[in-house]
This record gives C-alpha cells, sequence and structure tokens, in this order.
C-alpha cells in the first residue's frame, strides 16, 4: 500500500526554486520547473553535496560542491 506524505503546498515552492526535507530518514529535493513538481535525491550521488543548496536551471539542479548536473 503506498503511503501519501504531504509536504506543502504548490504555492510554497516559486517556479524555479527548490525545496530540501528528509522523509523517514531520506533527503529529498522538490523542483518547481515552470509550475510542475519534480522530486530526487538530494544527495549528489558524486561526492554527497547537497543539492538543495545548489541551484536550478535548465531542468537539471547543479551541485554546491563540484558544479555538476542532475
Amino acid at each position: 500500500m503506498k503511503e501519501t506524505i504531504k509536504i506543502g503546498t504548490t504555492e510554497s515552492i516559486a517556479p524555479g526554486q527548490v525545496k530540501g526535507l528528509t522523509i523517514k530518514d531520506t533527503k529529498i529535493l522538490v523542483a518547481n520547473v515552470d509550475g510542475r513538481f519534480y522530486a530526487i535525491g538530494s544527495v549528489c550521488t558524486h561526492v554527497g553535496g547537497p543539492l538543495e543548496k545548489g541551484t536550478l536551471g535548465g531542468g537539471a539542479v547543479t551541485c554546491p560542491w563540484h558544479g555538476s548536473d542532475s
């Protein structure tokens, strides 16, 4: 059975912005890309950087530690 977890409202993440959160010990990043919402893991798979502190552009999140896109 799937569980639904409310993380906020669509108004709480403006277009072009991201929000980091932790759900059951899993770090998640939610991004608003032109009014569409996407969720990915919030830890860079390359060096473990905190993607919620990175930048969103062109539909990709750039790691603040080494500049790689996710």
